[in-house]
């Protein structure tokens, strides 16, 4: 697709943006922001998490192989399944990182907004 230097370029880009255009919010805003964000992701991230580690346990017991550390690092245990199930917990998996993400955004919005004048 893109080498990985554009998409690095295309961050430090983002984030510059996103820095700029916080300074035309009050602090009040942005940690409402923020707060809405830390919701939404734990409110939806946490459920599809436990989905996804639910549904990887069961088919990796189904398996016979050992689960040792499966809830810190489950993807590595992506590559004993068959293709079809594969893309379904991947799907799961991709979902609950997106949420989660929200949730750190989230955070960083609430750091940002406490130390905010106005």
């Amino acid at each position: 697709m893109f080498p990985f230097e554009i998409w690095i370029v295309a961050s430090i880009l983002v984030l510059f943006f996103s820095i700029s255009l916080l300074s035309c919010f009050s602090g009040t805003i942005i940690l409402a922001a923020g707060i809405t964000f830390i919701v939404i992701g734990l409110i939806l991230g946490v459920p599809i998490g436990f989905y996804y580690h639910l549904l990887l346990f069961q088919r990796i017991k189904l398996l016979g192989r050992e689960l040792k550390g499966w809830w810190i690092s489950p993807h590595r245990y992506h590559e004993y399944l068959p293709e079809k199930e594969r893309r379904i917990l991947n799907r799961w998996f991709w979902l609950g990182a997106v949420f989660f993400n929200i949730a750190m955004i989230g955070c960083g919005l609430v750091f940002i907004g406490l130390f905010m004048k106005g």
